[in-house]
């Protein structure tokens, strides 16, 4: 690469070498003879005067340099083009002798020409051209119910192949092309194919969640943005590649029953809040999971009738994971002897509290009553009074 020193710099090289020498040379001079003095004189004006020369005449060059330099790059860039022109023309020639030996002319397009010289057209196009701008014809109404028959009966062959849970089994309906699912207090599904291929995935047309709670008695509890988002995440297991109806009944199923539990959290949070605080707390919640309440609390003995080391009874409602319908159970610490099964159209936790107490109210009033009868008569008047 070249290197660029300025002017000026170089001047005072010049400038500061030649003083230099002078300078060495007065000082060396003396020490010499007469005819060597006059010899190292000649020598140093020689030498400087060569140096102030080749100074001088690169100041003149220096004023005239830029059109110089212009010249050169335009020489340069003629020089580029040439070697191009020629490169270009030897691999033209190249291809000459050894590509295109075997090369050959098309066939002409007779037909085309013959259309366009006569007739002033081209009517030989592609007909998806024509598909993809035109749009097609509606369907009569005697073809969209022939359509919707066709739809259907592939809907009923699929849903013969589908081992399809008994809660979906028991309740479901065919017509207009679409199917509905239906599991009664949780959700209602409706599906549709798009074709016979059996590898085509189920398209969820809509989707409703049924699980309302007793006291509120409304079944919206979700909003309309996680309806939509269910609604997707359906879709996208259904479409994947192990997706099936047997899926979607889980996904949908475990969802409901977590809501149910949250519906039951919330009510048991509201009445520990606003009516018995005192006798009751939650003692371990974990959503999608389980519910655990325990009661009477701060009852006194009352609880030493129950023969257990517990404190206070507890009541818990979790997801039975060993179920294949994995519904929610219901069970009493200490164990009752009555059914305490939850009701989907009838969700509340305040009844099967109630139910509880009242169990365990009346099982405590037939020991007392018990105890009485087996007391002898002389210990009945000090117990009396």
């Amino acid at each position: 690469m070249e290197e660029r020193v300025q002017l000026s710099t170089l001047l005072d090289y010049v400038l500061q070498k030649s003083y230099g020498d002078l300078t060495q040379l007065a000082e060396l001079l003396p020490r010499n003879s007469d005819e060597d003095k006059k010899l190292r004189i000649v020598q140093y004006a020689r030498h400087t005067r060569q140096l102030l020369i080749q100074l001088l005449a690169l100041v003149k060059w220096a004023q005239t340099s830029n059109p110089i330099r212009h010249c050169t790059d335009m020489f340069r860039e003629l020089n580029h083009q040439s070697w191009v022109y020629v490169d270009t023309a030897d691999q033209l020639a190249h291809l000459s002798r050894t590509t295109l030996q075997q090369a050959m002319m098309p066939i002409l397009s007779l037909a085309p020409a013959i259309d366009v010289l006569t007739t002033g057209s081209y009517p030989r196009l592609p007909t998806c051209i024509k598909n993809r701008i035109i749009p097609r014809p509606p369907l009569t109404p005697e073809e969209r119910a022939m359509t919707f028959i066709l739809i259907e009966g592939v809907i009923r062959y699929r849903l013969a192949r589908e081992h399809l849970p008994s809660a979906i089994m028991k309740v479901k309906s065919i017509g207009n092309g679409r199917v509905t699912l239906t599991v009664p207090y949780e959700f209602e599904v409706t599906l549709t194919l798009v074709g016979d291929d059996l590898s085509l995935p189920w398209r969820v047309l809509d989707l409703k969640i049924l699980v309302g709670h007793a006291l509120s008695g409304s079944p919206v509890l979700v909003t309309e943005q996680q309806r939509l988002y269910l609604l997707q995440l359906v879709q996208s297991r259904l479409c994947s590649v192990d997706g099936n109806l047997n899926d979607m009944f889980n996904t949908l199923h475990h969802f409901c029953l977590s809501l149910q539990l949250d519906c039951l959290h919330a009510e048991v949070e509201r009445l520990s809040v606003a009516v018995c605080g005192v006798y009751m707390k939650v003692e371990d919640y974990v959503p999608g999971h389980l519910i655990r309440l325990v009661y009477w609390r701060h009852t006194g003995p009352a609880y030493l009738l129950n023969n257990t080391s517990s404190p206070w009874p507890r009541i818990t409602i979790y997801i039975n994971p060993h179920s294949q319908t994995r519904q929610l159970i219901t069970s009493h610490t200490p164990p009752l002897s009555i059914d305490l099964s939850l009701v989907p159209n009838k969700l509340s936790f305040q009844d099967v509290l109630v139910q509880c107490i009242k169990y365990r109210s009346l099982s405590i009033l037939e020991r007392l009553k018990k105890l009485f009868n087996d007391t002898p008569w002389e210990n009945k008047a000090v117990l009396h009074s």
